[in-house]
């Protein structure tokens, strides 16, 4: 065709074929990151929940090994307390797979400060003076805009692990 009486040639190729095949190969590497997280995933939650149930069968052995009824009751505690653990691990990978479907949260307006002063003073009642626990947030921080009961649950558990993992004082 001709623009300004100049020839102007135009080839045009159907790129579809290939981008239908670049979108396939997106597809691939997904899926194998997705593989990648899950197998770490299983490989992390295996061991979370072999340790409480070590915990439980050795305590159940000198348990039915022991004539000591002191000694029996606090192994009790320890396997009733193991059995508290492996409900908490339970709960939170089905925690995971509702956080997966947005559908079934309840975003709203959250008030940070409320959601950790609570968490402060649950913490304190929980686990004492040791480590100390300080929080410092600005006073003019704003509404968190998702769901306080999941934030709230996150939090413990971060909360959980510093006072599980960190030596007092």
């Amino acid at each position: 065709f001709k623009i300004n009486d100049e020839e102007v040639y135009a080839i045009v190729r159907d790129i579809t074929e290939r981008n239908v095949a670049l979108q396939r190969q997106l597809d691939f590497e997904l899926e194998k990151e997705r593989g990648k997280i899950l197998t770490e995933f299983i490989r992390g939650a295996s061991h979370e929940f072999r340790t409480p149930l070590a915990t439980i069968n050795t305590n159940l052995y000198l348990l039915a090994n022991s004539e000591n009824p002191d000694y029996a009751g606090k192994k009790i505690d320890q396997i009733g307390n193991q059995v508290q653990r492996l409900t908490r691990l339970v709960d939170t990978q089905l925690m995971i797979v509702r956080l997966n479907d947005a559908s079934q949260l309840n975003t709203q307006a959250v008030d940070l400060h409320y959601v950790l002063d609570v968490l402060h003073h649950d913490a304190l009642e929980t686990y004492g003076e040791q480590p100390t626990l300080t929080i410092d947030v600005p006073q003019d921080l704003p509404m968190l805009l998702g769901d306080g009961a999941y934030l709230r649950t996150a939090l413990e558990q971060i909360l959980d692990n510093a006072y599980r993992f960190t030596p007092p004082g």
